[in-house]
């Protein structure tokens, strides 16, 4: 059975995939079965992108890191686990001291992980196991506004060839799957009476446990839906959320408040990789938690911002411009610590109306209360918390237009500013 030696991604993926009838089975256990619909203090829920076989392992190893907390009576700890082979893909309530097997309450033969599927499942468990607050993790690759959990679909390699049953042929395995859904689904909804609401799929944290996503282009698509949003701006390891640590700290404490939680996230994950015994985990810390009912806010100061940078295309203000943004702290694929660049350029005295813009930036970012608590590094040279796309002339990703008109008007001020910068440096 694929879960029977602990974590099946350790040694990487086989080149062939051996199934046993097993494999297909599945059932929700008493203990899960008793937790339906039955109101905690707190739901977390954590949606585990790991079909690429370069985290699976580690993302398996953070579902374990969830287990070995569990649930309780005021804490329900749940998870899709997309895996890359196949029958991996799981949807579990976590039980400290139980059988790894006893915790899955549905398995898939194959699942994609796209937007569709992420809905459906944060709507199945809002269902399933209410709490009065939620917290929603999002685990897996992240690249700010250019994507996140993309689907690698690894599964497809044994369908093509390597695939071995041990038991029977892949339609009746199937059909055992199927009759295995229905038979939970049957006794999940029995637990519910004919009339009975839901209190919806409303989140109070939402957590990236993903790289680049601390990115203002990413984040407003959160910001109308969820008070507090907790992010990195810069890379993340591939070991990561000390998911036990925030968990015991949360069922420790579970009448703590979201913007408690989400503090806690940050700390934990600070705290660990600083005492990191491997050299390759202690990496620079740029998490971060933002309120969310800020960053309207803050786009109003960037749009004033870009505006006032677009009105000094100089060739000396090209040119200071430039000077600033090769000072400011850069991530891949374009994206510019936004508060560094604004630092730069209220020292560079370009002009005026720019300082001014700049330092009314800086300080909304600091003082407004949009950032609740961050673990960063800072600076003019430095990350700061939060980035936006900023590519070099000839980088520029088209993608990015039709991202606009999902964002704030001051979005497309910002892109006018990038379109005038760009013709500028290309005339000198």
């Amino acid at each position: 059975m694929l879960f029977d030696q602990g974590n099946p991604y350790r040694n990487g993926l086989p080149d062939i995939l051996r199934l046993e009838e097993r494999d297909f089975n599945f059932g929700i256990s008493p203990v899960n079965l008793e937790a339906v619909n039955r109101n905690a203090s707190w739901s977390v829920f954590t949606f585990m992108a790991a079909d690429d076989p370069a985290l699976s392992a580690s993302m398996f190893d953070d579902l374990l890191e969830m287990k070995a907390i569990g649930s309780s009576s005021d804490v329900h700890v749940s998870a899709i686990f997309i895996g890359p082979m196949l029958t991996d893909s799981l949807f579990l309530r976590l039980n400290r001291g139980s059988a790894f097997a006893d915790d899955i309450i549905l398995r898939f033969f194959r699942i994609r992980s796209d937007p569709k599927i992420l809905k459906e499942t944060i709507t199945n468990n809002a269902i399933i196991y209410p709490a009065e607050k939620r917290m929603l993790i999002l685990s897996g690759h992240g690249n700010g506004w250019k994507g996140l959990l993309p689907d690698f679909q690894t599964w497809k390699m044994y369908m093509r060839k390597g695939l071995i049953l041990q038991s029977g042929d892949v339609e009746s395995n199937l059909r055992h799957l199927q009759g295995c859904h229905e038979s939970t689904i049957g006794a999940i909804r029995s637990r519910f009476g004919p009339d009975e609401d839901y209190l919806g799929t409303r989140f109070d944290v939402v957590a990236f446990d993903a790289c680049g996503m601390a990115n203002v282009e990413a984040m407003m698509v959160f910001a109308d839906h969820v008070p507090f949003i907790v992010a990195s701006e810069g890379a993340e390891p591939g070991s990561g959320y000390p998911y036990d640590l925030i968990l015991k700290k949360l069922t420790d404490d579970p009448g703590m408040d979201p913007g408690e939680l989400a503090s806690q996230v940050v700390a934990s994950v600070a705290d660990f990789y600083r005492s990191a015994v491997e050299p390759g985990l202690r990496k620079m810390i740029t998490q971060a938690v933002f309120d969310g009912t800020h960053l309207h806010g803050l786009c109003g100061r960037i749009g004033s911002l870009a505006q006032a940078l677009s009105s000094s295309m100089k060739k000396g203000s090209v040119l200071a411009i430039s000077d600033c943004m090769d000072h400011s702290y850069f991530f891949s694929d374009g994206f510019m610590d936004l508060i560094g660049f604004a630092l730069n350029l209220e020292g560079a005295w370009i002009s005026p109306e720019i300082s001014m813009k700049a330092r009314s930036l800086i300080d909304f970012y600091e003082h407004s209360g949009l950032v609740v608590h961050k673990e960063v590094a800072g600076g003019k040279n430095g990350p700061n918390g939060l980035s936006i796309y900023a590519p070099r002339p000839g980088e520029f990703s088209r993608d990015y237009l039709q991202l606009l008109p999902l964002l704030p008007a001051e979005f497309s001020q910002w892109n006018q500013f990038l379109e005038v910068y760009h013709t500028g440096l290309s005339d000198l």
